[in-house]
């Protein structure tokens, strides 16, 4: 078996070599544009349009967003997943089984004084929003 041959080698039949490589030529139907004129104060001045105006700005607008978030606690209106109503949900609360063990422990310790302070704390409820068309849970809150 032959080797192939070298780069140089292998280069050689091609003429490439001291031929110079041709340019783009530049269309005569190149167009440039002008510099746009001056004013007084030197800044540029916009030429106006083909109907003879000068082209219209817009001021800029400041746009001011607004999210409203209602509270998980209460009825939200929602579309219901299941049935596609817009609706009014139903709420409803249950004490979390943490909040209940709690509860039982702040009586044994306290003797009946401050079992009631879980009961008070909205983070101690897991709240459910039912709709009220086909009773489908929308959204539960607190897990």
């Amino acid at each position: 078996m032959d080797s192939p041959p070298s780069y140089d080698a292998s280069q050689e039949s091609y003429p490439t070599k001291g031929v110079p490589m041709p340019q783009p030529e530049i269309s005569p139907y190149t167009y440039s544009q002008p510099p746009l004129p001056q004013n007084q104060f030197g800044e540029q001045q916009i030429p106006p349009n083909q109907f003879g105006q000068a082209p219209m700005t817009q001021p800029p607008v400041n746009v001011t967003s607004v999210v409203v978030q209602q509270s998980a606690n209460g009825p939200m209106n929602r579309q219901c997943p299941n049935c596609r109503q817009n609706v009014v949900s139903m709420v409803s609360k249950d004490l979390k089984s943490d909040a209940w063990c709690l509860v039982l422990t702040l009586c044994i310790l306290t003797g009946c004084l401050c079992f009631w302070i879980p009961l008070l704390m909205d983070s101690s409820y897991i709240i459910t929003h039912h709709c009220p068309l086909c009773h489908a849970i929308m959204a539960t809150y607190g897990v």
